[in-house]
């Protein structure tokens, strides 16, 4: 009943009080990281490069797009991303605490692909329209997005 009660709720609604008109919504905090995105972009704009690790892999000739993530863990997000790596896709991926996803970047990069962390709340709709302009904008339109949000509830 609460679930119900909230998605009524979060949606923007618009009160009518005489010749104003007020429009609101209601949104939870929940705190959200950044990402490895901004960091890339900063090296971009400076010049500057960090030293590419030497890779026992090759990297895949075959590069199918982009993969786009949204969810991220570090179950079954993580050995996605690996394997759509190994698949020859780039990656971007999508997460409420994208820092802790700058390992798992690192590892996709040494394998010769593009890869990236954005920081989402996927329960907001216009977060995640804006942040799938910045994959646009950075990846391009994406070939595959999965979303793999989970909720776990006591019970």
């Amino acid at each position: 009943m609460i679930t119900k009660i909230w998605r009524q709720l979060k949606v923007w609604r618009r009160l009518h009080i005489g010749p104003v008109t007020m429009l609101f919504g209601f949104r939870r905090r929940t705190p959200v990281t950044p990402g490895t995105w901004k960091l890339s972009r900063q090296r971009e704009l400076s010049g500057t490069r960090a030293a590419q690790p030497h890779s026992e892999k090759t990297p895949p000739q075959d590069k199918r797009g982009t993969a786009v993530i949204v969810g991220v863990g570090t179950g079954f997000g993580y050995s996605l991303a690996k394997k759509l790596a190994s698949d020859g896709f780039d990656i971007a991926l999508l997460s409420r605490n994208a820092d802790r996803l700058s390992l798992l970047c690192e590892e996709l990069r040494q394998r010769g692909v593009k890869a990236h962390s954005y920081g989402l709340d996927a329960t907001h709709e216009t977060d995640v329209k804006d942040i799938f302009k910045k994959v646009v904008e950075r990846h391009g339109t994406p070939s595959m997005v999965v979303y793999s949000l989970q909720e776990f509830t006591p019970g």
